[in-house]
């Protein structure tokens, strides 16, 4: 075999390895997109134990500040400094209807297990801190101006 020939069949093993490589992230990517949630029916009924706490709720801005406004922003807008770093933007809190129309439980759940690229927050917090950050995103829905 000529060497020409040497390296035109490293280039074929080369190019189809990378072919291999591209096909592989695009299942991975495939496979990780963020889906829509899907929330189990007794979520939807569990009710905030820290309801109507003021203390809660600046209990809760710290660990908002730490945890979540990278991505959500200081007033939950979706506007983060690391929100553009993400394929699926973060939600805007204050879009008429987007956290109004979800129960307690429901966005307990959603801060719980979080979803791609959104981490879960079961083992990183509390019980506790994960309702008040319920109390705190239903705060800043209601105080931060629409768009």
């Amino acid at each position: 075999m000529t060497n020409k020939a040497k390296t035109q069949q490293a280039i074929t093993k080369i190019t189809l390895a990378l072919l291999m490589v591209g096909a592989l992230v695009a299942l991975v990517h495939v496979f990780t997109e963020r889906r829509d949630w899907v929330i189990p029916p007794e979520a939807k009924t569990m009710k905030n134990p820290m309801a109507g706490s003021g203390k809660a709720l600046e209990d809760a801005q710290p660990i908002y500040r730490e945890n979540c406004a990278q991505c959500h922003g200081d007033t939950g807008k979706g506007d983060g400094r690391e929100a553009k770093s993400h394929s699926t933007l973060p939600p805007d809190f204050a879009e008429p209807g987007r956290i109004a129309n979800q129960e307690d439980g429901v966005l307990f759940y959603k801060i719980s297990e979080g979803k791609r690229p959104m981490p879960s927050f079961r083992k990183r917090l509390t019980e506790d801190q994960r309702w008040e950050l319920v109390l705190l995103v239903r705060w800043l829905a209601e105080h931060s101006p629409s768009h």
